[in-house]
């Protein structure tokens, strides 16, 4: 496992990926593709089913129908779209053009059903009405299968396009995944694109937004040239650090798939040497500007100049060398933790997927890799024997004073934070001498998955605003911000309010407090 094969080597397959997926969640209920098909007939599935065609779905040798997916929900107790919305969000990464409506695509309504659910759910999404993720997905399908759809007034869309992106970006679990999959479909559809594409734009201009990365990013699907501006704008002249990077990242998507012509290419080229060259600017916007030179001057992107070598270009940005074996090491190390810790029969060490999972998830230097690792994870049974084996990895010195690697590790927590890991991220939150960006992911984590409890956030947002009143360092203020991010998502009001009104406090978080605040209640639907 070198540099190259983690940077630059191919991903799984959309197909493969399900097929594993599927598998690995049967396992533990089914220990047989032929016990499993016994059961298999029923519910939403009234087709043809064998072992050997169950196998082949499991193995990515033939595609898996949508209702078969559902079927696999059913019988493994898993909701409804845990499987599908995860597929098709991760799918989408894969796909070259938004317009498909999705990857696995459900049945599509009759006319009079269609036109039923448009004019019941558009009225509703454009009311205070709490919408639930069900109800977006049955929304965002049938404008999806309906091209030419008219809206009156046209002001309906933008509408329905702003709650959609503020709702994804305050849900999580299945809810995020359905609104995540819904607002996809709204960039793909020949009339809503433009305004999807605009309800991101102005979001992101807002500096109090809490949730800039995902506001920015979405935007890698769409081939619409006012995505592709928007974007670029936010590379030259970003609203933050978090901004930029988020268009940095999907600026490689959209370099894969040719979406930026000659012109927008010699853009973003001497953006990113900008990046890349100067002395100033946060390292791993750096490290991505290196990335996407790279890829530009292998031949993907040949309208651009002649780039540096990327192996420059990393230590520039980071100050190292990648060590390639030594993260082959420690990829094997967590690897044969986690399947130690499996019941017998449910894996096995040879485990091509989970290894380039586990690779990605770790090492990629595209966020947007690791967050799609560390959904396919999550939504498996190794998740949590995962997180148990980078826990025992975060306990040595070596491992959390990398700040590359500690803070991918400690992201990666998100996908399972039983006590013990919210134990160690609480302790990591305030370790002396652990680097800032690992200290402000630990935060972030902690507040990611807070729940409806907030009790665990109170000492850490103690320890940090003293901190930050005692020696004014940016860490300790962006980690009170992250913690006020944490309050936002458990919509803890008092705590909320009395950040917004305590005025030791710096005005960017007293600006987080007020937009949750602000928030409407009925953008807070989970469902």
């Amino acid at each position: 496992m070198d540099v190259a094969d983690l940077i630059f080597g191919p991903r799984w397959s959309n197909r493969s990926a399900l097929g594993w997926l599927l598998r690995v969640n049967r396992l533990p209920h089914y220990g047989s593709a032929a016990a499993f098909c016994r059961q298999f007939g029923g519910g939403c599935w009234s087709g043809p089913v064998s072992p050997s065609m169950i196998s082949r779905w499991e193995t990515g040798r033939i595609a898996v129908p949508y209702l078969a997916v559902r079927r696999y929900e059913e019988l493994l107790g898993i909701p409804p779209g845990g499987l599908t919305s995860l597929v098709n969000a991760l799918g989408r990464y894969a796909m070259v053009d938004a317009s498909v409506p999705s990857i696995l695509r459900a049945p599509t309504p009759r006319a009079d059903a269609r036109r039923a659910t448009l004019d019941a759910l558009v009225e509703k999404a454009c009311s205070r009405d709490a919408m639930s993720g069900d109800e977006w997905d049955r929304l965002t399908t049938a404008i999806s299968a309906t091209p030419d759809l008219l809206l009156v007034p046209s002001s309906c869309w933008r509408t329905v396009t702003d709650r959609l992106l503020t709702e994804m970006l305050v849900a999580t679990d299945i809810g995020w995944t359905q609104r995540f999959e819904g607002f996809h479909r709204l960039l793909g559809h020949p009339v809503g694109a433009r305004h999807a594409i605009a309800s991101c734009a102005d979001l992101a201009r807002d500096p109090t937004n809490q949730a800039p990365f995902e506001t920015v990013s979405i935007l890698d699907a769409s081939r619409h040239p006012d995505a592709n501006a928007h974007l670029l704008r936010q590379v030259a002249e970003p609203t933050s650090d978090a901004t930029r990077y988020a268009a940095l990242t999907a600026c490689v998507r959209k370099l894969r798939y040719g979406h930026f012509g000659p012109a927008e290419r010699r853009r973003l080229a001497t953006q990113c040497r900008l990046l890349v060259t100067g002395d100033s600017g946060p390292a791993d916007a750096a490290l991505l500007a290196a990335h996407l030179l790279a890829e530009m001057g292998a031949g993907r992107a040949s309208a651009t100049a002649p780039v540096p070598p990327v192996a420059g270009a990393v230590r520039r940005a980071t100050g190292t060398t990648p060590a390639a074996a030594a993260r082959a090491v420690l990829c094997r190390r967590v690897l044969g933790t986690v399947v130690s810790r499996m019941p017998e029969g449910q894996t096995a060490s040879g485990d091509a997927m989970l290894r380039a999972a586990v690779a990605e998830l770790l090492f990629s230097p595209v966020a947007d890799r690791r967050f799609q690792a560390l959904w396919m994870l999550r939504s498996t049974p190794y998740g949590a024997h995962l997180c148990a084996a980078l826990c025992a990895e975060l306990r040595s010195p070596a491992v959390r004073g990398d700040a590359g690697l500690a803070t991918a590790m400690v992201s990666a927590l998100r996908m399972h934070t039983g006590p013990a890991e919210r134990a160690l991220l609480s302790e990591v939150a305030v370790a002396a001498g652990t680097p800032a960006p690992v200290v402000v992911a630990a935060v972030g984590v902690l507040g990611d998955t807070t729940g409806r409890s907030t009790e665990g956030l109170a000492p850490v947002l103690a320890f940090h605003v003293s901190r930050w009143l005692d020696t004014g360092a940016p860490v300790h203020r962006a980690a009170v911000d992250r913690v006020v991010y944490g309050l936002g998502m458990a919509m803890d009001e008092p705590a909320l309010r009395r950040v917004r009104d305590d005025p030791r406090l710096s005005a960017s978080s007293r600006e987080a407090a007020r937009w949750w605040l602000n928030l409407p209640g009925h953008l807070r639907s989970n469902g």
